[in-house]
């Protein structure tokens, strides 16, 4: 990963910029570390494949039993690696939840789960 996409790891604190500290790159990707959570920033104009970096960040969450969240909710853009940290109990779980607070589904459709 890092030698294909020139990826700085910056702590907080260590550029202005971003959360974290972050710079965002001309030709790669920011990690940063802000509060012990992991931020990662894509450039898409010049990273062809956003899908295969997040496979490899949130795989790498997964091994270290690191949990996939966010400040403001899974919402639409780690909806698809919740399975990462999350047992199929637990998503079962959840849903039901949702389900049970939110019968017709008008409350942010189709964030965390698709709509069915």
């Amino acid at each position: 990963l890092a030698s294909q996409y020139r990826v700085p790891v910056v702590p907080q604190g260590g550029l202005a910029g971003l959360a974290g500290g972050a710079m965002p790159l001309a030709g790669g990707i920011a990690l940063s570390l802000d509060r012990m959570n992991l931020h990662v920033t894509v450039d898409g104009g010049s990273v062809p494949d956003e899908h295969a970096v997040q496979q490899i960040v949130y795989e790498l969450v997964g091994q270290f039993a690191g949990s996939v969240s966010a400040e403001h909710g899974i919402g639409l853009h780690k909806k698809a690696w919740l399975g990462i940290s999350r047992s199929d109990a637990e998503i079962a779980t959840i849903r039901a939840m949702r389900r049970a607070l939110d019968p017709l589904g008008l409350l942010n459709p189709g964030k965390v789960f698709d709509l069915s």
